[in-house]
Parts: C-alpha cells; sequence; structure tokens
C-alpha cells in the first residue's frame, strides 16, 4: 500500500509542474513561439525614466529686448487714450508718448541756426532741381550716382533734417513703438522730467520668448532638445539656451526658446508654462518597472535576455521603491534588456 501511495504521488510531481520557481542564477531557453505566446516584453536596463512636469515661466529674451529713450531732455506727455501699461502688446508705429523738449536759449538759439541752414539747403536744392529739370519724385534705389543723383539725395536730406528740427521747435516729439512688441516696462508719467538717453519703455519683441525654470539640477537631466506645455496645455518643442545659477535664491536655473509659435496663441510674458524633464539617476543606478523585479530566498532578482532562445537570472539590489517603479543597482551592461514581467519566466514553458 505505501508502495502505491508513493508510486502516485511521483507521478503527480512530475505531471504538474505548472509554477516552478526558479532557482538563483537560473536559465531558462524559449523558442521565439513560446516567447510570443507568453507576451513577453524587454526593456535596455538604462532606459530613460518617463519625464515629469516641473514649473516653469514665460519670461521676455534679454538678447531681444528694445530700449525706447529719450533723445533730449523733456517733459512727457501722455498720447490720447493714455501711456500703454506693461504687459499690453503694442503694434509697430504706435504712438506711445509724447515728449515736449526742455531747451534753454542758447540751445534754443543753437537750433534755430541750424533750422534756418536746413531751409536755406532745402531752397538751394529745390532751385537745382528745377533748374535741370529733375523728377523730384524719382526712385533712386537702382540708380548709379549721377550729378542729377546726388542733387536730389541731397535735397531729400536736407528735407528731412528741416522737418527733425521744425518738430524740435515746435514743442513735441513723438515716441512709437519701432515694431510689434509686447511692453515690458514703463516709466512714463504725465509731466515727468526725462534726461537725454532715459529709457522710457523696454519692449520684448513678439514671440522673443523663453522658458525660465529652477529644477533640482541634481535630480533632471537638462535636455539639449527639450518639451514642454504651455498655459493651454499645448505641447511645446524646445531648445536649450543656457543653464545658470541665482545668487540670491542659491537655485539652479534653465532656459528653454520655444522651436515655433501658432500666431494665434502666442506666449505671454509672465504666464506660466511646464517644463517635461526627465529625472537623474546616479552612476549604476537603474528605474525598472515593479513587475521586472522577484524574490526568492531573501533575494531580488532579474531575468536578463542573453541571447534570442535564453534568459539568465541575475541578482540586483533595490534601493528604492517608487509607485509603479523600483530603483536598483545591477552588475550589468547598460544596454543588457531586462524582461518587464518577470513572472512570465516562473512558470516553465514546453515548446
Amino acid at each position: 500500500m505505501r508502495a502505491v501511495l508513493f508510486l502516485l504521488g511521483l507521478l503527480l510531481s512530475t505531471a504538474l509542474p505548472a509554477h516552478e520557481p526558479a532557482p538563483a542564477n537560473a536559465t531558462r531557453v524559449l523558442d521565439k513561439a513560446a516567447q510570443h505566446r507568453l507576451g513577453l516584453r524587454t526593456q535596455r536596463l538604462d532606459t530613460p525614466a518617463r519625464p515629469v512636469l516641473w514649473p516653469a515661466r514665460v519670461v521676455a529674451d534679454p538678447q531681444q529686448r528694445l530700449r525706447l529713450m529719450a533723445d533730449q531732455p523733456g517733459l512727457l506727455l501722455a498720447p490720447p487714450g493714455g501711456f500703454p501699461v506693461a504687459g499690453s502688446p503694442v503694434q509697430a508705429g504706435q504712438l506711445l508718448a509724447r515728449l515736449r523738449p526742455t531747451l534753454s536759449d542758447p540751445e534754443r538759439r543753437d537750433l534755430e541756426a541750424e533750422w534756418e541752414a536746413a531751409k536755406r539747403a532745402v531752397a538751394l536744392g529745390r532751385l537745382q532741381i528745377q533748374r535741370y529739370s529733375i523728377d523730384e519724385a524719382e526712385n533712386l534705389e537702382v540708380r548709379l550716382l549721377t550729378p542729377s543723383v546726388q542733387i536730389l539725395l541731397d535735397y531729400r536730406a536736407a528735407q528731412a533734417r528741416e522737418a527733425q528740427l521744425a518738430q524740435a521747435l515746435s514743442g513735441e516729439l513723438l515716441l512709437r513703438a519701432p515694431d510689434q512688441a509686447y511692453l515690458l516696462s514703463s516709466s512714463a508719467r504725465e509731466n515727468r522730467v526725462v534726461a537725454a538717453g532715459e529709457a522710457i519703455f523696454e519692449l520684448s519683441a513678439e514671440h522673443a520668448v523663453l522658458l525660465e525654470a529652477e529644477p533640482d539640477m541634481q535630480a533632471f537631466e537638462a535636455q539639449a532638445a527639450g518639451r514642454g506645455l504651455d498655459a493651454r496645455g499645448q505641447l511645446l518643442s524646445l531648445d536649450l539656451v543656457a543653464q545658470g545659477f541665482d545668487a540670491r535664491t542659491r537655485n539652479a536655473q534653465i532656459w528653454y526658446r520655444p522651436q515655433a509659435l501658432p500666431a494665434s496663441e502666442p506666449l505671454v510674458v509672465g504666464e506660466s508654462a511646464q517644463l517635461l524633464l526627465t529625472p537623474r539617476l546616479p552612476a549604476g543606478r537603474y528605474r525598472l518597472p515593479s513587475s521586472s523585479v522577484f524574490h526568492q530566498d531573501g533575494q531580488d532578482y532579474i531575468w536578463l535576455h542573453e541571447a534570442p532562445e535564453r534568459f539568465r537570472a541575475q541578482r540586483v539590489v533595490v534601493l528604492q521603491r517608487e509607485t509603479g517603479s523600483l530603483q536598483i543597482a545591477a552588475a550589468s551592461a547598460p544596454e543588457a534588456r531586462v524582461v518587464t514581467d518577470a513572472a512570465l519566466l516562473q512558470t516553465r514553458v514546453r515548446p
């Protein structure tokens, strides 16, 4: 009777090896058909982690800022509708302010003398044009420098100088936006006295913006070609511009420039954005899905795909457990491929 029971148990143990655990440093040999049936997936040991969102802000590109300055001392006056406020867009040629020059008596006398000289030059040029029957409206862009062309050039230069001096003496200079832009800052106040060369408006050329952030650069990779999201959730392609350190806040800083922006939804200075940053790991540390590590006899292992049909269990050290992933240390080449679901190889598969 005992012999019968022994033989029956032996037959059952050999017939049902469905979930035999893998011994330490064991190997599995599976042909491609078996791998396909199991749905085996592998990834490189050094596969980068999924990027995480980091807060950023839109700032003006300091290399493309425009400063509008007073050419001479004077009194600021508001245009119709008032001075534009910081943060608002301005159009090319838009009147931003009026400047009433403050001239001393000697300065006014000098300007008047220059104005009279400019008027005489204009009168002389007009006489020469009439004498030689020169077309005053002639286009000079593609003409050689002939005597008649030189007369016309001198005449037009004298006209422009006369107009500038007349405007200076009449009491007001007009400060206009040189291009379509965003107004970053303004020191304009009604009846404010400004000095010659003083910056009144600071502008940022349209689309001349950067994304600025202060991430922990020891924890993230700074990629030359990055990605981000604007305030509306639109995906942005970014180019790394620079990295720096803010001595005031003692934080690392990073700047990216958007590659292209739709004209209908430009980035506005001051609005929020987000960077997609890849977490950085120290040398010898890797991040794998939790399912790729199995535990046996108090040790942790992964399955390495060593050859097209060969897998080997490799001991690893789990350093940190995260949601859905693990940080491990492994004595394997970074390019080694790891089975992402170790439980699939814990079952013997018969061809």
